[in-house]
């Protein structure tokens, strides 16, 4: 009768100890479970932080892009309104051996809104006089070396009616007659005030590229005074630059004819067209918003230029 007992005994000791050996194997393989479980949440937070980063970093990429761009396109932009800035200046040609009075003169003449060319010696001066077909008046002393003033006047005139003032030290009568006899327009004298200088180059300037100081035209409201060198949109006065009043003026005097940027930039700018049709349209633009309503009068031939009607 024991045997039973004793294998009972055995049997249920047994039973605990694969038990306990289970819930072991079920902790361990729980244990594993979270490890892994954990492992691969740790693993995709890591690849989304780097998607991440690397996605930002590409945005980051993408914006630096666009904002180099933008900068550009600004520069440009700025570049571009200065040079047409300059282009509305009228451009003054100043030849004198001695760079002190080169600067004196340079200076007075910028305050007035003019763009001062220089050059040390006649030689020079004929280079870049007949290099810039832009310049509009021309500043020259006499005494100076490779070519003196008498001569650059001469060879300008064989070839240019542009205003010249003959500025020199030598004040005799002789002199100023030699100076009128080889074309030159004004004659100063040196000591000089650079105020009357200044005054002599705005009065040269309007008796030489207003061909009737006289005239006034009156068109649709429009009212140009070409000696005054005002423009009135329906009785109120409106501020023009240099260039955009020449322009303007060019479009009431071939009112009705179509005409083309190349005969625009030959007639108002005096130079050669070289490709650029840009600034006849911006100056365009400029001159149509200070005009109102009125600036629809100036017209767009598509493929061609502009015209002017009313």
């Amino acid at each position: 009768m024991w045997e039973p007992k004793t294998r009972v005994s055995i049997n249920m000791k047994d039973t605990r100890r694969n038990s306990r050996k289970r819930r072991s194997r079920r902790r361990t393989n729980q244990h594993k479970l979270s490890v892994l479980v954990i492992t691969g949440v740790i693993f995709l937070m890591t690849a989304l932080v780097v998607v991440g980063g690397i996605s930002l970093r590409a945005k980051e990429k993408s914006y630096l892009a666009q904002e180099t761009e933008l900068k550009k396109q600004i520069d440009e932009e700025k570049a571009r309104s200065q040079e047409i800035d300059d282009m509305d200046k009228i451009k003054v040609l100043v030849v004198d051996d001695e760079s002190r009075m080169r600067k004196l003169v340079h200076d007075f003449l910028s305050r007035s809104n003019y763009e001062v060319i220089e050059a040390a010696d006649g030689e020079e001066a004929i280079d870049i006089f007949y290099a810039d077909k832009s310049i509009s008046l021309i500043i020259l002393d006499v005494m100076m070396p490779k070519m003196d003033g008498w001569e650059v006047c001469r060879q300008i005139r064989k070839d240019s009616k542009v205003p010249i003032i003959m500025l020199t030290a030598k004040s005799e009568e002789k002199d100023e007659l030699q100076g009128f006899d080889c074309g030159a327009d004004e004659y100063v004298s040196k000591p000089f005030s650079p105020k009357i200088l200044t005054a002599r180059v705005d009065a040269l300037i309007r008796r030489t590229y207003q061909i009737d100081s006289s005239e006034v035209y009156e068109i649709g409201g429009i009212e140009i005074d070409k000696a005054a060198h005002i423009v009135r949109i329906d009785g109120k006065e409106i501020d023009l630059s240099f260039k955009e009043f020449e322009l303007l003026t060019y479009f009431v005097e071939n009112k009705g004819i179509a005409l083309s940027r190349e005969k625009i930039l030959n007639n108002v700018w005096n130079y050669d067209y070289f490709g650029d049709a840009r600034t006849i349209d911006t100056h365009v633009k400029k001159l149509r918003k200070k005009m109102g309503e009125k600036g629809d009068c100036i017209r767009t031939i598509w493929g061609m230029g502009y015209k002017f009607e009313v």
